[in-house]
């Protein structure tokens, strides 16, 4: 059976260096924990992700998209928006291991977890 943890939080609150807690904690005694990172502006992540947004789409192209003229908060909405109309790529990142236990690691924005 499948199981995750949603890592929420404010901005700088310490969610990824949780998750890279949780990593180092489990990479030594099970593969079964895997940590993804669903922030498309984390320039840097302190583990390594089995998957990583920022391969899907990132902040910083739409910011820099002359037409389309996003500024951060708006960016992000963007980007959880492209997320969520490519799950079929999100489904592929997650494989079809039933046994191993995901950590999600969002963006520090909450609004974007609790209103889209």
């Amino acid at each position: 059976m499948r199981r995750g943890l949603l890592v929420m939080g404010s901005p700088d609150s310490g969610k990824s260096n949780l998750c890279h807690l949780i990593h180092q904690l489990t990479s030594e005694r099970s593969s079964e924990f895997k940590v993804a990172n669903l922030d498309p502006a984390a320039e840097f992540c302190p583990y390594s992700p089995f998957m990583n947004v920022r391969e899907l789409i990132t902040l910083e192209s739409l910011m820099e998209d002359g037409e389309l003229k996003m500024g951060p908060n708006s960016g992000l909405i963007h980007c959880m928006e492209y997320l969520v109309k490519n799950s079929a790529w999100f489904i592929e990142q997650l494989g079809s291991d039933e046994d191993d236990f995901i950590v999600l690691d969002l963006p520090g924005q909450l609004e974007l977890s609790t209103h889209l």
